[in-house]
């Protein structure tokens, strides 16, 4: 919840004016709603009450956005005895009449000599918590030698662990929070916080066996001694866990870790020794930011006996396969993957309950970068979706050997669950499709191009009704997040062309809330709409040395695909250094479809997007129209020879020095 709060300026006295205190108290807000949701935010305009808490705030989190919800309308009234506070539910409403419900009962009730009435408001409001470096820890302690199984940090992985008691050593990497009751942050199948309390973790650990199979419990997480006592107190023998006070890096947690289980993994130290092995390393590690943090860790019980050799199990990890070969493999990351946390949630929410799943959205809105992470996150969980199987313009359509594989295994393993993320340029064959969603485990994530209308019209006449996932543009926060990362070098508030006090003082992360509120209203960042490509080819343009001749960036007006690719600086001549759209095709077949500038030269294409096939052969030669290039040549050569909006092709082919 967002609880923002403020003092009323104009209190009503009767009911007869009340109507119109009410309305200009709401006019004060300088907000609009939903039309067809009434509690849901639009928009928040300068000058108002929101905007003038939003400036306040110094989490991030409490500031208030698009799409939060309004859940609860309040009045505290201060009186000379005691305080008089009145709560209503939205339900639907509209803000008008609960706001005159809850005046109308304080107007009713003995108030004598009032002072502030305040306006309080509860907000329903989803907030991403901060991403945990999961993959990287997992390849930390498989390094180490360590015989892993991953899971999902569901409660349902938890219990199963307890049930099967196969679980000797148990690896938590998770968010906790410390107050008066000890919260849990688990997660579900499409990544939504499920919260847990300390007394109800008890429960979880403790019920349904007589003896604790868990024996070693490695707790990555801040603040977590208090979590650590639980696994205590229903029998695990070792903790390794957080100071309550303390928190450490990511980097920290990582670096013991790895030191931890290698030293246990020899079978010659014991947890004692292995615990040591964790804080000496980050004592004299080479970075000096990590030394703070070796008095942080902690090993419970405090009196145990921890001068024992534990039996970890010595058979090498081997990765979890997958049926579809290179079709079930995670693409991979995508760079600076900031804002879309909960966009992936409720993708992944929609791609659960609905089979087939369009995902729309205008050109460089991020829709690829989405259903990579989200097709990533899958893979690494396998909890809903059993299998991924991820299709892109990097990888051939399905032979029908893999699909009568994927077809074979819904038959033989009931209950596996696959989703298919199809994202190419081309049509998906008509029977292959149909063969594809024959079967009722298998669901589909499509994202929307040109091409795709042949297939929703396909999913139609099966009788499949496509749900829409409309992705928006990125908020304010991610938008100053992106655009500073992406910057090449330091940039100021003149580059940005801020109208502020200080000017020429260098922007840098991490900013205060209002900071980057300021630098999104910026004419620079507000005239990318929130798209990320945009966005990202402005700080390029803006973090070029100036011996380049870019002064500052201005946005693209239009949104088409062509103004997508187009640089958005001033001084260099857009005609001339329009990107052309090039479609590179390996000697296998595979395509590649990119954007290339008109002064690149055929060597510079072939050093950068070279396929790995061709890699440190001596000669390779790229082919256009048929014929074999001058390296020496431009992109720009070649581009004058196309119609308007047609891929230029180049070929790339294995070959010799004089073939020209």
């Amino acid at each position: 919840p967002v609880l923002p709060w403020w003092a009323m300026e104009n209190p009503p006295t009767d009911k007869a004016e009340l109507a119109d205190v009410v309305r200009n108290e709401i006019q004060s807000w300088k907000v609009s709603f939903d039309p067809d949701a009434p509690s849901i935010l639009r928009s928040i305009h300068a000058g108002g009450r929101f905007a003038a808490w939003n400036q306040e705030q110094s989490d991030v989190d409490s500031v208030l956005r698009p799409d939060d919800e309004i859940a609860r309308v309040g009045i505290c009234v201060k009186h000379r005895d005691g305080k008089f506070v009145a709560k209503e539910d939205m339900r639907g409403r509209n803000l008008f009449q609960a706001l005159t419900m809850i005046l109308e009962r304080a107007l009713e009730a003995p108030l004598h000599d009032t002072g502030k009435w305040l306006v309080v408001l509860t907000f329903r409001a989803p907030r991403a918590l901060p991403r945990l470096r999961v993959e990287e820890e997992i390849k930390e302690i498989q390094e180490a030698g360590c015989n892993v199984t991953t899971k999902a940090a569901t409660c349902n992985a938890l219990r199963t662990l307890i049930s099967t008691a196969q679980c000797y050593a148990l690896h938590l990497s998770l968010h906790c929070a410390v107050g008066a009751d000890h919260l849990v942050f688990f997660e579900d199948q499409t990544g939504r916080a499920h919260v847990v309390q300390g007394d109800q973790l008890r429960q979880l650990l403790s019920e349904g066996q007589r003896t604790q199979s868990i024996r070693l419990v490695f707790l990555n997480c801040c603040h977590s001694a208090t979590l650590g006592q639980y696994f205590v107190d229903v029998g695990v023998r070792h903790v390794v866990c957080v100071h309550n006070e303390s928190e450490v890096l990511d980097t920290s947690c990582a670096l013991f870790a790895r030191h931890f289980w290698a030293a246990l993994q020899t079978k010659q130290k014991t947890v004692k020794e292995a615990f040591d092995c964790g804080v000496a390393a980050l004592k004299f590690s080479p970075r000096s930011d990590v030394h703070k943090d070796a008095e942080s860790f902690m090993l419970l019980p405090k009196d145990g006996n921890h001068n024992i050799f534990p039996e970890l199990p010595t058979k090498a990890w081997q990765p979890p396969s997958s049926l579809f070969g290179s079709f079930g493999q995670s693409p991979p990351a995508i760079q600076d993957f900031v804002g879309r946390e909960i966009d992936m949630h409720r993708l992944l929410d929609k791609a659960v309950r609905r089979r087939f799943v369009e995902v729309i959205g205008e050109p460089g809105i991020g829709k690829t970068s989405l259903v990579v992470e989200a097709c990533r996150f899958l893979l690494l969980r396998r909890e809903f979706f059993q299998d991924v199987m991820y299709i892109d313009d990097m990888t051939e359509e399905p032979s029908p050997q893999v699909v009568d594989k994927l077809l074979l295994s819904q038959q033989e393993v009931q209950g596996h669950r696959v989703l298919v993320i199809y994202d190419r340029n081309e049509p998906i064959a008509a029977d292959v499709f149909s063969r594809l969603m024959s079967f009722g485990g298998i669901n589909m994530v499509l994202v929307k191009n040109e091409f795709t209308a042949p297939v929703v019209r396909l999913a139609l006449d099966k009788g499949l009704n496509p749900g829409g996932f409309n992705l928006g543009p990125l908020g304010p926060f991610s938008q100053v997040e992106l655009f500073l990362k992406r910057c090449r070098r330091p940039i100021s508030t003149d580059q940005l062309q801020m109208d502020v006090e200080g000017r020429g003082k260098p922007v840098r992360l991490p900013l205060r809330p209002a900071q980057s509120l300021q630098l999104a209203d910026s004419p620079v960042i507000r005239a990318q709409r929130g798209n990320p490509k945009l966005i990202s080819n402005a700080a390029f343009d803006l973090g070029l040395p100036p011996q380049q001749g870019v002064a500052g960036a201005k946005g693209c007006a239009s949104g088409e695909e062509d103004n997508i690719a187009r640089s958005c600086s001033t001084e260099r001549q857009q005609d001339k250094e329009q990107p052309v759209s090039v479609r590179l095709v390996s000697q296998d077949g595979k395509v590649k479809n990119v954007w290339l500038l008109p002064s690149q030269t055929i060597e510079q294409v072939r050093e950068k997007h070279c396929p790995k096939g061709l890699r440190g052969s001596c000669y390779v030669d790229i082919i256009v129209c048929g014929s074999a290039v001058d390296p020496k040549m431009t992109v720009g050569q070649f581009a004058g020879m196309l119609p308007s909006r047609e891929s230029l092709q180049m070929e790339f082919r294995q070959g010799d020095e004089d073939e020209w």
